[in-house]
């Protein structure tokens, strides 16, 4: 199991960044471990409970077994709507970089995405003591890189090393670590953790961060290591190549230390960079690519969910764990009035997005949790369109037209500000030319400024916007601190990107994270939740269903809660409709 973090998406969840760690991904889930991987890479079946919230020895259940008349071949050719910035797994900060290390690098434990059941990952056992301080990991002795060298515990310490080292470019992760005090190896197979104080997420980040060899990522600049380019794993798929700006392609690890326990069915996935919705839709139909996901609804609708496509396509409709947001850099003074920010928030038509956007594949939101989870404070109700309660409000903020050219000024400056969005990405444009249009009706003009994904992250953490059109993806129990703690604000680079900053929700973030009973806990997070809300950092929108086609000869295939919500290393092709042989 790779952390699946928080993770920065632009609105229809098809770019997700990572916190740049692997367990909540960010926006951008901009995230590592936290990054969710598309596949995890490590056995499934329950033996150990979902949460480790008691001391004791734990051993991993037996794997899940693989589906019925599973058969290996084949490649797995599927889309990819943004590149990767770079392979190594503690520095990305976006979904993409997940899809492509999934199967690559293992971490310690593994994850049943079906059960949230402890598996077995790089190590065979763990034990956690009484006080939930420290956590101990009996490595596999069988375990190996892909070029044959033993996984050892060097390599275990050499990645904590470096994840806890402030050079690491890697703040969006490190945030998960901060009470992380000592990791040592005992001996060449056993490694063992010791916290400061009391974590309810400290064994799932521990045991989820992709371990890195030593002896490959160990010599030179770690932050600008060529390996990040061309990674070297332990995981059942090894990287084979990266023709930047047409595809990634990983091939099946033909020496992988557990294929009887973790198998994984195609024989290679290639991620073809599509970045325009509509030639992505043309490969599907032309059969060029087997997977699209993160399809628009307007294209679902259209080409998709038909009768005749039944024999053609498997047609995935499912929750995903996310929200779409339009976020304020709180740094910017014509936000620093929060009367701005509640028009602003009056002046979004949440169900005219959803109608006119999402073709009704979307639900409403108020606030940074994900809808469906414990943490989520329904009495908080989404903002409802009302442009003359913001008109009041602009004008009780000092915001009037007081030369009659339909713009709002104030001090003599008229009421202007640019909005950024990813560029070719249908969702983004017309959800910014929805808001756009209303706020030109209230005296607000709204510059769109469209980037590509890249340099939209490089902007976002440069702090280089006046709004965004983004969104995160979420891990199903999330931990808020990655973004909404005010020691980010200040932080370029951090996934606080907009400059958040209150000490009430602070002390909840703190109070939480020790907090191992989830009622208690999700009572706190539903305080943060109307605090957030209610001082308005960002206008929520949506949380977007996910919606995938896959062509109709892939088999084994199924959905589930946590991100990515299905494993694509576990489908198949009938050996008589497969079309690429190894």
């Amino acid at each position: 199991m790779a952390i699946m973090l928080r993770s920065l998406i632009p609105p229809f969840f098809a770019e997700i960044r990572r916190s740049r760690a692997a367990l909540a991904m960010p926006l951008a889930a901009l995230a590592l471990a936290a990054a969710l991987p598309v596949y995890p890479a490590r056995a499934q079946a329950p033996a150990a409970p979902a949460q480790v919230t008691d001391g004791g020895v734990y051993a991993p259940a037996p794997p899940r077994p693989a589906p019925a008349g599973a058969v290996t071949g084949d490649w797995m050719v599927r889309n990819l709507a943004g590149e990767p910035g770079t392979l190594n797994p503690l520095l990305a900060t976006d979904v993409y970089e997940g899809m492509v290390n999934g199967g690559i690098f293992e971490g310690l434990i593994g994850q049943n995405p079906l059960t949230q059941k402890y598996e077995r990952g790089l190590a065979e056992s763990w034990e956690v003591s009484e006080d939930k301080l420290t956590f101990t990991f009996r490595l596999n002795k069988n375990a190996k890189w892909s070029d044959g060298k033993p996984v050892t515990a060097a390599d275990v310490i050499f990645t904590f090393d470096r994840l806890k080292d402030p050079k690491t470019e890697a703040p969006h992760l490190q945030v998960y670590y901060i009470d992380l005090e000592k990791w040592e190896a005992l001996d060449d197979h056993t490694v063992r953790f010791k916290a400061s104080k009391p974590y309810f997420k400290f064994f799932d980040m521990i045991g989820g961060v992709g371990i890195l060899p030593k002896h490959i990522y160990g010599d030179g600049d770690f932050n600008k290591h060529p390996a990040g380019r061309s990674p070297v794993g332990s995981g059942p798929y090894t990287f084979e190549k990266w023709d930047t700006g047409n595809a990634i392609t990983i091939k099946r690890n033909p020496g992988y230390w557990d294929a009887a326990n973790k198998p994984v069915f195609p024989d290679r996935i290639v991620l073809r960079k599509l970045v325009d919705d509509t030639v992505t839709m043309t490969q599907l139909k032309s059969g060029n690519i087997d997977l699209y996901e993160a399809i628009l609804p307007l294209q679902w609708k259209r080409e998709i969910d038909k009768p005749e496509n039944d024999k053609r396509f498997h047609k995935l409709a499912y929750d995903f764990p996310a929200y779409s947001y339009m976020g304020f850099n709180l740094r910017r003074p014509q936000f620093a009035d929060l009367k701005v920010r509640k028009a602003l928030d009056l002046l979004i038509d949440r169900n005219k997005i959803i109608e006119r956007v999402y073709l009704g594949y979307a639900t409403p939101v108020s606030g940074p949790f994900y809808i469906k989870s414990g943490s989520y404070n329904h009495d908080v109700k989404p903002t409802a369109f009302d442009p003359e309660a913001a008109k009041q409000l602009l004008a009780e903020a000092g915001w009037v037209d007081t030369d009659g050219d339909g713009v709002l000024d104030k001090d003599g400056k008229p009421f202007t500000f640019s909005l950024m969005i990813i560029a070719g990405r249908q969702i983004h444009e017309q959800i910014s030319q929805i808001v756009q249009q209303d706020l030109a009706r209230a005296g607000i003009k709204l510059e769109i400024r469209k980037l590509e994904w890249a340099a939209a992250l490089q902007h976002i953490d440069e702090w280089q916007f006046d709004s965004m059109l983004m969104g995160w993806a979420l891990d199903m129990k999330s931990d808020p601190y990655q973004l909404w703690h005010s020691s980010g604000a200040d932080k370029k680079g951090s996934s606080n990107n907009l400059g958040y900053k209150n000490a009430e929700v602070d002390k909840l973030i703190e109070e939480g994270r020790v907090e191992y009973d989830d009622a208690k806990r999700e009572a706190m997070y539903k305080k943060i939740h109307a605090i957030i809300s209610s001082e308005v950092p960002c206008a929520f929108l949506v949380a977007p269903k996910g919606l995938t086609a896959a062509d109709i000869r892939w088999q084994g295939i199924e959905t589930f809660g946590p991100r990515p919500c299905f494993d694509i290393s576990r489908w198949f092709v009938p050996t008589d409709k497969q079309k690429h042989k190894n």
